[in-house]
């Protein structure tokens, strides 16, 4: 096979599909999880070792529809590709994994045939009806190809091979009638209490196909991003990564925070604007991951409050964080050139992954998360990430009456399969609760909080200089503190005695600066009083 290519850079670098398929085969593997293979099995009814099967085969044959003329005459002169097409001729005769009893719906067949787009009629049947650009040829390799199944099989899943395969290529006529049969019944089942059933299986084993596919062309193209964390942060490592990121020297937990720090499961928080809901949230959020390919998937309202939170998660998340929204690819595209002087093929790879939530931790507007759930774009991806995903909806009380029937539908759903999901708000009415389902849940609050003055002014009858160690006591608590000294001269005595003590985050104002960089030092003003953080 050493022949076909599979895979060619703009550098002119090509990749076999031997190669590739391995390549695939690899990372679909690495992507299963007995766990949520077991649940699969169980909602669906279909044996746990015949999908890990019909990952591997969907695997193996997702691109051997590359091994004809005019693929490789395609990758030569850059047209457009139907290679998934091709694939899928050699499969309608192949039954061994048929979904549903009444409608034997071909999962192998369907999977190869959508692994580059979702099952649409039309586009389909105009594709099949276009001979002179679908008359296509198998190399003679494809075949030797095909029949190696066992022998590949036998190395990755360390067992012996009982399936016996065909090699046999429909026409165009027979093609167009098998692919508008699957359509059809896919179709008809939507009305069929199965419709839910064949989504998961599908949205499951495609999702690790596309995904495996991503990681493989990723790979090929040195630029794979981030994807699952290195290992499980616990507390007190986030914690550090708190305090580092605001510049203080410990997080120390308010009370509301420890007990989201110890909460299993799905709960609610009431809590007032700017007493610390997100680290909080993200405190709950790794108590509740399970392993290193979990998701933490935190949503906003506006795209404005996702980006300033996408800055503040990247501080605790690093490369692994992802942002999604409409807009996001301008912004990222931006922060991207910040960072590296320049767009390239590591920031397109970057974008692609992080479109279906495969980052550890994505800030998302909740729009952006719940279309997914009405089958549009690689919902497949996004489904499977969101099985292994912890939600956090935060100002749960923002949304109008249609978000809020999508956000009821969308919480049903998270139970269903035991997502777990904390929604947060500064004040949310009963009314929203009992419309949410979420009156009985758990529920952290503090009273204290809501009694709190958002600013105190104190008088000191003692000398500010003798207060110094009190000044950074309330600091490392997380209170913003505003100095204000009568002096230019007594207040760079104060800021260099704090940095002297070892407080970095902390800004120095007053009339001796230039405008530009007064200005300058009010965008951070402004940007610490955002994010809570800072000394001032």
């Amino acid at each position: 096979m050493s022949e076909v290519i599979a895979k060619k850079r703009k550098n002119g670098a090509t990749q076999t599909l031997e190669y590739h398929t391995f390549m695939v085969i690899e990372a679909a593997l690495s992507l299963i999880e007995d766990k949520e293979l077991d649940f699969i099995s169980k909602e669906t009814g279909y044996d746990k070792d015949k999908i890990k099967d019909l990952i591997f085969f969907s695997a193996y044959f997702h691109d051997i529809g590359k091994a004809t003329y005019e693929f490789q005459d395609t990758i030569k002169n850059k047209r457009k590709s139907y290679h998934s097409l091709y694939s899928s001729s050699l499969f309608s005769n192949i039954t061994d994994f048929e979904f549903n009893e009444d409608y034997g719906i071909n999962m192998l067949m369907l999977c190869i045939l959508t692994h580059h787009s979702v099952l649409n009629a039309e586009s389909y049947f105009k594709t099949v009806g276009n001979n002179k650009m679908l008359n296509f040829e198998f190399l003679p390799c494809a075949e030797i190809f095909f029949y190696n199944y066992k022998e590949v099989y036998q190395k990755y899943l360390n067992k012996a091979c009982n399936y016996e395969f065909e090699y046999k290529k429909v026409d165009l006529v027979e093609l167009g009638t098998y692919i508008e049969e699957i359509y059809e019944d896919v179709d008809y089942l939507r009305k069929d209490e199965s419709c839910r059933k064949i989504r998961l299986l599908y949205s499951y084993v495609l999702g690790i196909l596309n995904l495996a596919d991503w990681i493989a062309s990723a790979k090929f193209n040195s630029s794979l991003p981030k994807i699952k964390f290195d290992y499980l942060i616990d507390k007190k490592e986030l914690c550090r990564r708190f305090a580092e990121s605001i510049g203080i020297n410990e997080f120390i937990p308010k009370d509301f925070q420890e007990k989201l720090a110890n909460c299993k499961g799905s709960v609610l928080v009431i809590i007032p604007t700017g007493e610390g809901k997100t680290e909080g949230a993200f405190l709950w959020a790794i108590n509740n991951i399970e392993n290193k390919l979990s998701k933490i998937i935190y949503t906003l309202p506006t795209q404005t409050t996702s980006n300033k939170l996408y800055d503040r998660a990247k501080d605790i998340f690093f490369d692994n964080t992802g942002l999604i929204h409409s807009s996001s690819k301008i912004y990222l595209e931006k922060k991207y050139e910040q960072e590296n002087g320049k767009v390239d093929d590591k920031f397109q790879s970057d974008i692609l992954f992080t479109s279906t939530f495969n980052k550890g931790a994505t800030v998302s507007t909740i729009d952006t998360l719940f279309k997914y759930f009405i089958n549009i774009g690689r919902y497949n991806i996004a489904m499977l990430n969101f099985l292994k995903s912890v939600v956090i909806i935060d100002e749960v009380h923002s949304y109008d009456f249609k978000l809020m029937g999508f956000m009821k539908r969308f919480l049903e759903i998270c139970k269903y399969y035991n997502v777990p999901v904390c929604l947060m708000s500064a004040s949310i009415p009963n009314k929203i609760k009992e419309l949410l389902n979420i009156d009985k849940l758990p529920t952290i609050s503090d009273k204290k909080l809501f009694e709190k003055k958002a600013n105190y002014i104190y008088k000191i009858d003692d000398s500010l200089d003798n207060k110094i160690d009190d000044i950074i006591l309330k600091f490392n608590k997380g209170n913003n503190i505003l100095i204000v000294r009568n002096k230019i001269d007594k207040s760079i005595e104060i800021y260099k005695a704090l940095k002297e003590k070892g407080i970095e985050n902390i800004i120095l104002y007053n009339s001796q600066f230039k405008k530009k960089d007064r200005i300058k030092k009010k965008t951070r003003y402004m940007i610490n009083l955002t994010i809570r953080k800072g000394l001032y």
